[in-house]
């Protein structure tokens, strides 16, 4: 089964140093260092499973970098509230949590809530930590 609207969605979990990404509906699951190797590695890979959106949390701004990397490549890019996607893991009973669990909950939880609004990165969301969502294509605010 594909995601909603037949865009094939990576979910990615951003941790400090790594991230984990899942393509639910293709069963597939990568880790990529955060490094200029890992961003192409990750890009590749995102193309070569023609993914149209990637879905990652807030996560302290670790996730910038990544957002930034993977407008460049032309992807689209959403940034959801790290509570909005626990809380759907745990309504839907996942109650163990480690990386590559987060990445495919987050890819779940952009398959279901397509059309949920995006956290944006202004001064409010930094400092207040933000409940919003955000959503950004390359070349488009």
């Amino acid at each position: 089964m594909m995601a909603q609207n037949d865009l094939v969605v990576v979910g990615i979990d951003v941790a400090k140093d790594k991230v984990d990404a899942c393509i639910r509906p293709l069963a597939l699951r990568q880790i990529s260092p955060a490094t200029a190797q890992g961003h192409r590695k990750l890009v590749a890979w995102l193309r070569k499973h023609e993914v149209s959106m990637a879905v990652m949390e807030a996560s302290g701004g670790y996730e910038r970098e990544w957002r930034q990397v993977l407008d460049k490549a032309g992807i689209k890019v959403r940034i959801i509230d790290p509570k909005r996607v626990r809380n759907f893991a745990l309504s839907a009973g996942r109650l163990a949590k480690n990386d590559a669990i987060d990445a495919e909950m987050i890819a779940w939880f952009a398959e279901t809530f397509s059309e949920a609004p995006s956290q944006t990165h202004d001064t409010a969301t930094r400092v207040t930590g933000g409940a919003g969502e955000s959503t950004h294509r390359s070349g488009r605010a």
